[in-house]
């Protein structure tokens, strides 16, 4: 092949020439030695110099273009986020004199209806109806239930007299709704609870187990357990309550039962180490406990009952499927349903028992039940 380095006008063909030709001669003559062409003049290097110059400013002038557009672009956004908050703003302002205005008629209505009483505290909507301004319309946490197990004990009147002795007052009231739940049907036990009923409308209901048949080889134990689920399911399937509370009617409740319940409850819907929250010590008998400091609680792996809290997601998603045919007390403590998790217990009870005469033909209560005592301190 010819070279014909030294022509500038044909740069790139004698470019492509040389390539070959060294390649040629480096592949039929091992002591051949490498051609160098001439270097290029210094016209074309400053013309090489200039095109990468316009290129480059070219490329710096489009990103500068682009930031320009984005920065033009991230103003209108601002702007425009700024307008709709003020918008929201305005409109929130609109909305809270409507929501003041639509509660104070609810609360001027439901003045002599006990019914939209009930429905508004099942609702979320707590305000004091004998105050003439709204003092709040929803709590923290949701509304907690407190179950009554009733049956046929007339003394159910001494467990609901202390559960409205001792309720908050005024709009914390209305977090804690009690639905007393009777079985066995027994008829002057029911005619007291309507008693309650009429006199605390929206505060005290009744429900009732519809199923009394007798249990083919059961027991007491048995109705018992079937009563419990008919009456959680209610609470946490009918009317989806996040928790509740479960008290028997032969309960009395301390001072402080339902501050020591509201304070607990956060605790045990976050930890799940949790199984519950109990106001009973088993443990509990005046030589055995120190009086002088309620505040102590601890956590028990085994499971106390006699005033207890539970979480609908506890119930939902475990327990509601597979609940015992009876002794339901004793199937929560056994491993497979506990799963390692504690259950909340004070050092100074927040119940006590009166219920000598049940089920259980009272078992243990003169020497041992009888005498453990509710905390009697503020």
């Amino acid at each position: 092949t010819q070279s014909t380095w030294g022509k500038e006008d044909n740069f790139d063909i004698n470019l492509i020439s040389y390539l070959m030709f060294n390649l040629k001669s480096q592949l039929t003559d091992p002591g051949f030695t490498q051609y160098h062409p001439p270097a290029m003049n210094f016209q074309r290097r400053i013309l090489y110099v200039l095109l990468f110059s316009i290129a480059l400013l070219i490329i710096i002038a489009m990103i500068y273009d682009t930031s320009l557009r984005s920065l033009h672009d991230c103003e209108n956004t601002y702007q425009q986020l700024t307008a709709e908050i003020n918008k929201l703003e305005r409109e929130q302002k609109y909305l809270n004199i409507i929501q003041q205005n639509i509660l104070e008629r609810l609360k001027q209505g439901a003045k002599n209806d006990s019914k939209l009483q009930e429905l508004y505290i099942k609702q979320g909507i707590i305000f004091n109806l004998d105050k003439t301004s709204v003092e709040s319309l929803t709590k923290p946490h949701p509304i907690i239930p407190i179950i009554v197990i009733a049956c046929n004990r007339i003394t159910v009147s001494r467990c609901l007299d202390a559960l409205l002795r001792y309720r908050p007052s005024g709009v914390d009231s209305a977090i804690f709704p009690i639905i007393v739940s009777q079985d066995c049907g027994h008829a002057a036990t029911k005619s007291i609870i309507r008693s309650y009923v009429e006199e605390h409308p929206g505060i005290v209901s009744l429900i009732e187990q519809p199923d009394l048949r007798e249990i083919q080889g059961g027991s007491g134990y048995h109705k018992i357990s079937r009563h419990y689920k008919f009456a959680i399911n209610e609470v946490f399937m009918n009317e989806s309550y996040k928790s509740a509370i479960i008290v028997e009617d032969d309960l009395e409740i301390s001072k402080d039962f339902y501050e020591y319940f509201e304070a607990l409850w956060p605790i045990l819907e976050q930890d799940e180490s949790l199984l519950c929250v109990s106001a009973w010590n088993d443990n509990g008998l005046p030589q055995l406990i120190d009086t002088t400091h309620p505040e102590l609680l601890y956590r028990s792996d085994f499971f106390p009952g006699l005033g207890w809290m539970l979480t609908r997601r506890l119930w939902v998603n475990e327990l509601a499927a597979k609940w015992p045919p009876a002794y339901w007390d004793d199937w929560l403590r056994e491993p497979p349903q506990r799963r390692d998790r504690a259950c909340i217990r004070p050092e100074v009870p927040r119940t006590a028992t009166f219920g000598r005469i049940g089920v259980s033909n009272g078992q243990f209560f003169d020497e041992f039940l009888s005498k453990i005592k509710a905390n009697e301190n503020q």
